[in-house]
């Protein structure tokens, strides 16, 4: 127990050695150049624009070719799943406000900003799923430059680039900048809102709230659960401005009127009945990290903020691993191979990173408490309590809107338990991981934080190529089509199968039959095979194995030959080829 209480007592004095590094310590590196001129302790000149634009330029290279690229590869081979039709099959609406109309009665739960883009987008190159695809693109890529400006101007340099770097490796984002929804339009925005709520508390200018409000407009009407930001954005400024109830009554009065212009859309909401769930746990934090499989995670909210980077390649591959059912090339076999444990190793180098670049941030505020406690002798610089700000906006940004989401979940909704709803809080966990890499002076341990961090993240988006992410519907149905003018059936009870198959391989849709059973199937499946040379069966997941175990019995018994593929995804699909016999 003793020796228990001084390892303790170690990390302790370990994390305030951290804090106070972080806030005291001069480092031309950590407050940002736009401000130099405005410090009084900074006794450095700014560089001249033309320089200035070059550092920008060298500082973006990385993360910008490489977000770029991750989000852009294969897009074409990306097939439209369920939550992408929801949107993709209005887009040849009449007008806008018809596609607007028509999508909302299975798109309840969103606002409609970015799906008016997306029409408008989409009318550019009309019947193009790759276009539109590229309008998420741009909008995470860019997210990628916002969160360095962001950075650099708060933090130095090196925090603006660790955290673009951080964001453009990311798998997470990579998978939601790739989509058909707003989550990459969401996280944009979140940067610029929190950009130029900084900017307007430090400089007191009105044009910064103007923009801040319109940026909240915009977010408010993407996404509902946006007024989480808000939660975050209040409590700092609260923290902040607690001597300014005019500044903060005028933030809130304007947070409310953009608030009650979404309350129509609200009442007017039908929701569909939501699957159920169990409620989420808090979770131990060190399970993760201590338990040898992934499964230690699910349903838990530390895991939900930590370990989120691997998350749709789990799904895709599976416990157990699913891609043994699938044929693959050999490279990928190899990889895959060592897949698990690499990518076990992945996560934990993540979630540690994460969680020590939040004690670190955490330790930096203690740190300025105490320091300016009463009986504290050694004031802090002019400069502290300027970064002890700017590190409590990024806590406020990760910490407060996660904690509202497990709140929601507990208390209201157990399905609301979703991470991409507050995909936006992440830039601020890469921010943290900025902030810690820029207080070290040595060169080899400020590398260490993105490269470390960066490579992790690189490395589980390169896992991520091996395998389509979302159901591979283009994929079923290039081997369909060469058999489309016999009989293809779509063994399902679920009616959102047939819809897919029919919306990404339109040439099939004349060749689709639906029944609402499997026996419905097993009976047609002969007569189909009089007068046709080949039938197909489709079933898609996990949850169809009671069906296709059926469904291979019954043509085992009537002597009907079947070819199953298996095309992994998020969702497997199974394809079954049956002949004469």
């Amino acid at each position: 127990m003793n020796q228990f209480i001084l390892k303790c007592a170690g990390v302790y004095r370990v994390w305030r050695i951290l804090g106070y590094k972080l806030v005291y310590l001069r480092n031309s590196d950590f407050l940002a150049l736009d401000n130099m001129a405005d410090t009084a302790s900074s006794i450095q000149t700014p560089p001249s624009p033309a320089r200035r634009a070059a550092q920008v330029l060298l500082d973006l290279s990385l993360p910008l070719v490489l977000g770029l690229w991750l989000r852009g590869r294969g897009l074409g081979a990306e097939s439209v799943w369920m939550d992408d039709f929801f949107s993709a099959s209005h887009l040849n609406a009449p007008t806008l406000l018809q596609s607007l109309r028509d999508q909302r009665a299975e798109n309840w739960e969103m606002v409609p900003f970015y799906y008016a883009l997306q029409y408008l987008w989409a009318g550019l190159s009309p019947g193009s799923m790759l276009w539109v695809r590229w309008l998420s693109v741009l909008f995470g890529t860019a997210a990628v430059a916002a969160l360095y400006g962001l950075g650099r101007r708060l933090f130095g340099r090196w925090a603006g680039f660790t955290a673009a770097l951080l964001l453009a490796a990311s798998p997470f984002q990579v998978f939601h900048a790739r989509g058909l929804r707003p989550y990459a339009m969401v996280l944009l925005l979140a940067i610029l809102s929190w950009w130029l709520l900084v900017a307007w508390q430090e400089r007191r200018g009105k044009a910064g709230l103007a923009g801040h409000g319109l940026l909240n407009l915009a977010l408010l009407w993407s996404h509902l659960f946006t007024p989480l930001l808000f939660l975050g954005q209040g409590c700092w400024l609260l923290l902040v401005e607690r001597r300014n109830p005019k500044r903060l009554l005028a933030w809130g009065m304007v947070q409310l009127a953009l608030l009650a212009t979404l309350l129509p859309w609200v009442a007017a909401i039908h929701p569909a009945p939501d699957p159920v769930v169990p409620a989420p746990r808090f979770g131990n934090p060190l399970e993760p990290v201590l338990r040898g499989d992934m499964e230690s995670r699910d349903n838990q909210f530390v895991s939900l903020l930590f370990m989120q980077e691997a998350e749709y390649l789990r799904w895709a591959v599976g416990f157990p691993p699913k891609y043994n059912e699938a044929a693959v090339d050999p490279k990928t076999e190899l990889l895959l191979g060592f897949r698990q444990p690499v990518e076990l190793a992945a996560a934990r180098l993540a979630l540690i990173g994460f969680a020590g670049a939040l004690l670190c941030c955490a330790g930096a505020l203690w740190a300025h408490w105490k320091r300016r406690r009463p009986c504290r002798p050694n004031l802090p610089s002019r400069d502290a309590p300027l970064r002890a700000q700017r590190i409590a906006a990024v806590l406020c940004w990760f910490v407060l809107p996660a904690l509202g989401l497990y709140a929601a979940a507990v208390l209201w909704k157990p399905h609301a338990f979703q991470a991409r709803y507050v995909l936006y809080i992440w830039p601020a966990l890469y921010l943290c991981c900025g902030v810690t890499a820029a207080r070290f002076r040595a060169p080899a341990m400020r590398l260490l934080m993105p490269l470390a961090m960066g490579g992790a993240l690189v490395f589980l988006s390169a896992l991520s190529t091996l395998l389509p992410m979302r159901p591979d519907y283009l994929g079923a149905g290039r081997l369909i089509c060469p058999d489309k003018n016999g009989c293809v059936i779509v063994a399902v009870q679920d009616w959102n199968l047939w819809r897919l198959l029919g919306f990404n391989t339109p040439e099939l849709q004349s060749s689709l039959q639906r029944y609402l059973s499997v026996d419905g199937v097993m009976e047609h499946m002969p007569e189909a095979l009089k007068t046709s040379r080949a039938a197909w069966a489709a079933f898609e997941g996990q949850q169809s194995a009671e069906q296709r175990g059926q469904f291979e019995r019954r043509m085992k018994d009537l002597n009907i030959a079947c070819a199953r593929t298996v095309l992994p995804g998020m969702q497997n699909l199974y394809l079954y080829r049956c002949t004469r016999p």
